[in-house]
């Protein structure tokens, strides 16, 4: 192995682009990593996709921030790559880019009245109750009664359970204020979650699904009709690999038997159905459903519409089917996929990799997996680039300092060191609230923490 530093510049500071942070690390005494994060702060994902009533989820930063004690690696977070600095630029700067940017667009239903006022990404509720600043000035009418959310992932699940808990149930989390007085508000009484195939397909996991079924002031109902069987869905259930599947199910199953709740909310299951247009009069008052039955063989079954239709009525809606990467000028995009083409993390250009440039995450993968899932991944990718290494490091590259061309363009980058400050500001914030913490919601008031301006 040659004694030259190995440069390695990492394109997003959330869990896939931390893992391979340490693992690099770890593995190469001879490296330095400096991480790129577009935000103002860093850990992406697990500060603003993990919901705020599952703080649990998120005590994988406890371990990540050990990084920012490391001499090898830098932050520069505020700094969007593509727009502050160019894919080419960083190309002259390191021997390595390692992509870590996950998955930034959501998946549309391609339907009539999609446009409409008052349909909503769910991955933007998300942010915004988390205190994203993409969302900060982002509103959602909460007012009205009725609430849809397409989709059976465990985002939308945490979408219904979040516009499903009370004020208090959210009060000692670090809900983003703005959020909190929001839901407080709330005129929801009915949430409707929406699944184009059965109870046995459904891509949310048991936990998430045991946790809605106990809210205490909301009750979850499942149609007893929808938990009907077919030979191939028998098959899907009762397979070697279908534990937890089958777990699944049987609570679903058992819920659609259970007796109705009195309490202020209920959230109703509605399986075998898709949307197929958004009524709207000023803005919106319904969502037009097509019953589905499913077709094919154990594991290869889809939906399709049996030409049956009904009508929810409804004030918002929210679409949670899927995620997309987004394009980044000067490396390779699959356009069908959403993902950076790559064979085992190599990011590929007409099916040949491209020397130095990698993915790890769901831009490499798609949108599968949970946070924990990045870890393997990212480890994985990290031993092709040792395995590369040598040859990667034969390459000169300019080892000007960053700090000085960013501080030329006049760029208020943010540094580990700035990032314990706010990290401090925030968790000072939350105490009078008894909170974890209070977030700083948008770039100017981070940067006003720090004592400087956009």
């Amino acid at each position: 192995m040659s004694n030259a530093i190995l440069r390695v510049a990492v394109i997003g500071s959330g869990p896939a682009g931390l893992f391979a942070a340490a693992a690099l690390t770890k593995n190469d005494n001879n490296v330095h990593v400096d991480i790129f994060e577009r935000l103002p702060t860093p850990y992406g994902l697990i500060r603003f996709g993990v919901a705020p009533d599952h703080p649990h989820t998120k005590n994988v930063i406890r371990r990540l921030s050990l990084l920012a004690d490391d001499p090898r690696i830098s932050l520069y977070a505020n700094v969007m790559v593509g727009r502050d600095l160019e894919v080419a630029e960083l190309a002259a700067r390191y021997h390595v880019l390692v992509f870590a940017g996950g998955m930034k667009e959501d998946r549309k239903l391609n339907i009539p009245g999609e446009s409409t006022p008052g349909v909503h990404p769910a991955i933007d509720f998300i942010g915004w109750v988390n205190g994203n600043p993409d969302y900060s000035d982002v509103a959602f009418d909460l007012s009205g009664p009725n609430a849809i959310v397409i989709g059976n992932g465990n985002v939308a699940l945490d979408t219904v359970r979040l516009l499903a808990k009370s004020a208090d149930e959210l009060a000692e989390t670090d809900i983003a204020d703005h959020a909190s007085r929001a839901l407080a508000g709330s005129g929801l009484q009915k949430i409707y979650l929406i699944g184009r195939r059965g109870p046995a397909q459904a891509a949310f996991t048991y936990r998430e699904i045991k946790e809605l079924s106990e809210l205490p002031n909301c009750d979850l109902v499942v149609n007893p009709a929808d938990m009907a069987v077919t030979s191939a869905t028998h098959e899907e259930l009762h397979g070697e690999r279908s534990v937890q599947r089958r777990r699944i199910f049987e609570l679903l199953e058992s819920i659609s038997n259970r007796p109705r709740r009195t309490v202020n909310k209920s959230i109703e299951l509605l399986f075998f159905r898709s949307p197929v247009e958004i009524h709207q009069d000023g803005g919106i008052n319904a969502v037009r459903l097509e019953i589905n039955r499913l077709d094919g063989s154990a594991g290869q079954q889809r939906a399709h519409g049996t030409g049956e239709f009904e009508t929810i009525p409804c004030n918002i809606v929210f679409r949670a089917i899927g995620f997309r990467g987004a394009a980044v000028t000067g490396v390779p995009y699959d356009e069908k996929r959403g993902i950076f083409p790559n064979i085992d993390g190599r990011i590929t250009r007409n099916g040949k990799c491209l020397p130095g440039y990698y993915a790890v995450g769901w831009i490499k993968r798609g949108p599968v997996g949970l946070i924990g899932t990045n870890k393997a991944d990212s480890t994985a990718v990290v031993k092709r680039i040792i395995e590369d290494a040598d040859t990667l490091r034969s390459r000169n590259v300019d080892d000007a300092p960053m700090t000085d061309l960013l501080s030329r363009r006049g760029i208020p980058f943010i540094t580990f060191n700035d990032w314990k400050k706010i990290d401090e500001a925030e968790i000072e914030r939350g105490r009078s609230g008894n909170k974890p913490r209070e977030k700083f919601t948008t770039a100017a008031d981070i940067l006003a923490c720090l004592g400087r301006t956009q």
